[in-house]
């Protein structure tokens, strides 16, 4: 592995484990029975994978609790879900053998763009639940794809834009849908229970196999499971 490429996985590894530790110390958790609702369903999102085409990454309908736990609960719980999302989509049926660097630097690299999304969104419009959930999505989006590319332009070579460019281009629609459920999800703002778990975990595993669907369409030659 090329050293910039270390160097870079290691600054990623080392943001998300600080932010880990102040989560840690400052945990906050108002309701346990909603958190671990929003975790089940994060984790349970994350095996619905999406291969995207022309690259080994994937991308997974985990957003859509994610932001639900942006806009309703505190950026610890946010972040330590994206976290155990980013290991549980690595580790479930990879199409090689996961890495621990990779588990690890995932784990990291979604924790500390959905907590930065957090941050940015709540700075930005405090009181304005809805709004700070499109901030969060659109922030999440370019900091996720923006460090995976730079990751994979560091190993192979490639221009960043247009490694940027191809994953920003299959994640952005992907993302924008689960930003618009996400919405839909807290503007109800339905009872937290086992029966919204399955129906979560319905509209997700829908949300993964249309769009699978759809990239194998629009891209059959360059589109895998």
């Amino acid at each position: 592995m090329p050293t910039r490429a270390k160097q870079y996985i290691f600054a990623v590894v080392a943001a998300g484990s600080i932010i880990l530790a102040c989560a840690a110390l400052l945990w906050t958790c108002p309701s346990p029975i909603r958190f671990l609702t929003c975790l089940c369903l994060a984790v349970l999102a994350s095996t619905f994978k999406v291969r995207l085409p022309g690259m080994d990454g994937c991308i997974t309908p985990s957003l859509v609790p994610l932001l639900f736990s942006a806009g309703t609960m505190s950026w610890q719980e946010t972040f330590v879900m994206a976290a155990a999302a980013g290991v549980v989509q690595t580790l479930w049926k990879p199409k090689r053998r996961a890495q621990a660097i990779q588990v690890v630097f995932n784990s990291a690299n979604l924790g500390v763009s959905m907590g930065l999304a957090y941050g940015i969104s709540h700075a930005v419009a405090p009181h304005q639940i809805l709004v700070q959930l499109g901030i969060a999505a659109v922030v999440y989006e370019l900091l996720d794809t923006f460090s995976v590319s730079t990751v994979i332009q560091l190993l192979n070579g490639a221009p960043l834009a247009n490694i940027w460019r191809n994953c920003h281009l299959w994640t952005f629609p992907y993302h924008l849908a689960g930003a618009l459920v996400a919405a839909v999800w807290i503007q109800t703002d339905l009872a937290m229970g086992l029966s919204l778990t399955v129906l979560g975990a319905v509209v997700l595993y829908l949300m993964s196999t249309f769009y699978q669907e759809l990239i194998h369409r629009v891209a059959p030659s360059t589109a895998s499971d």
